[in-house]
């Protein structure tokens, strides 16, 4: 995987329309990496980093909102002394091996396929958080 410490920054991906019936654009993830950010409200959150074979590069954040609705991502905090207990640092180590595990090495049919697995990873006990919406929306840029 190249050199992620310069990567290209994307303030917050735009959500992509669905796929158009029968178009589907292959996609092999080389790999997966997050880190944590301060949002603009000072609060822990995520950036992460998607590279593909062909070398496109694109970083895209899953900011902590507000919002606390049934259909909101459930926020994985790590409980610690740093940021009074707000930080991300299991979150990030997740991204780093649970979802960079999913997605990298393999051929995708189309981007939604790789959406769709996020999506399952997503509802799993395994990653109950905003990992994968980072991941999705990185993907979808």
């Amino acid at each position: 995987m190249d050199d992620i410490s310069h990567p290209r920054r994307f303030s917050h991906a735009r959500r992509q329309p669905e796929e158009p019936a029968g178009h589907r654009v292959p996609v092999v993830v080389d790999g997966v990496r997050a880190r944590q950010i301060l949002d603009s409200r000072g609060n822990p959150t995520l950036t992460v980093r998607l590279v593909l074979a062909d070398g496109t590069a694109v970083e895209a954040s899953a900011p902590a909102g507000a919002s606390t609705g049934a259909h909101e991502a459930i926020e994985r905090r790590d409980g610690l002394p740093a940021y009074g207990g707000k930080g991300v640092t299991e979150a990030v180590a997740l991204v780093d091996t649970v979802v960079d595990e999913l997605i990298a090495g393999r051929r995708w049919a189309s981007i939604g396929e790789v959406d769709d697995a996020l999506r399952e990873l997503d509802g799993s006990q395994i990653c109950a958080g905003s990992e994968p919406t980072a991941s999705s929306r990185c993907r979808s840029r």
